[in-house]
């Protein structure tokens, strides 16, 4: 069982300032944890700093119709040092910014200078030390605010059955029959997208090729990017990316084949042993 840094009988409720603009945030839903304990050894072979990380649902405190997803990252101490009394703890404090978090901050700020309207929007971060009654007291707290995108994820990060072998699809599928005997032994995404009608598979993947170019051109990906990093608003018929944004310095150009299999939005199908599919050949 992993341990918890983020009790929600401490949390839910707290309020969290940030700058660029300024404004306060209250905490009103848990998302996930995340966390790794390392020890001091660890600490100083790897030069990294243990850390928890947490994401919540938060409203402004000047307008609570105002909700947005907030992610906080939080200096956790070393695993020997855990049950140490705050002041032998606070030795290990550092205001040494998460690789992650500034990636994400950064990535926001120029996702906002380009005006791009495809992804959460960026409310604000801030960068401060853990109060005395913290894990390591003088220790970083972090935290970094956007909008909620629309619509509801094409995928769960999970992969279902094939055609072929163990068992059948757990959704209905809208696949058509040469299709699934074409992709029998296809690992296929769990989730909305391969449930839509071809028709609006087809803008969603129209709208993906845009919005990815531009993010390519403007230097930002998406760590792991996959179906569960997209939402489909079918109202507005508008696509959104969300997730762990960062800045690629150096990226090849990229063949839109290869995205499209590796995002979830096309399938490769059967092909002999050695012999790579064509572009015109993939499973939309």
């Amino acid at each position: 069982m992993r341990p918890i840094f983020f009790p929600e009988d401490c949390w839910l409720g707290k309020t969290l300032e940030v700058s660029s603009p300024p404004s306060v945030w209250k905490l009103t839903e848990k998302i996930i944890e995340e966390s790794e304990v390392i020890s001091r050894k660890d600490m100083q072979e790897l030069d990294c700093v243990p850390y928890a990380r947490a994401e919540f649902k938060c409203c402004n405190t000047s307008n609570p119709d105002q909700q947005a997803l907030i992610i906080i990252y939080l200096q956790l101490p070393a695993e020997e040092s855990m049950y140490l009394s705050p002041s032998m703890r606070r030795r290990e404090a550092t205001d040494r910014e998460v690789e992650e978090f500034d990636q994400l901050v950064k990535a926001y700020k120029c996702l906002q200078l380009h005006g791009c309207d495809f992804t959460p929007q960026f409310l604000g971060s801030s960068h401060e030390r853990q109060d005395d009654d913290g894990l390591v007291p003088g220790g970083f707290l972090s935290c970094v605010i956007f909008t909620l995108v629309p619509g509801d994820f094409l995928g769960t990060g999970t992969v279902g059955c094939d055609f072929g072998g163990s068992g059948t699809p757990c959704v209905v599928l809208s696949l058509s029959q040469e299709d699934q005997k074409r992709c029998r032994e296809t690992s296929i995404p769990d989730g909305m997208f391969w449930t839509l009608s071809a028709e609006e598979r087809a803008v969603i993947r129209q709208q993906f090729e845009s919005a990815f170019t531009i993010l390519f051109n403007i230097g930002v990906d998406v760590w792991w990017g996959d179906l569960d990093n997209l939402s489909w608003d079918r109202r507005m018929q508008k696509l959104y990316f969300f997730g762990q944004f960062y800045l690629a310095e150096e990226r090849p150009t990229w063949p839109k084949k290869d995205e499209l299999l590796s995002w979830g939005l096309a399938l490769s199908p059967i092909k002999p042993q050695g012999v790579e599919c064509d572009e015109s050949e993939l499973i939309l």
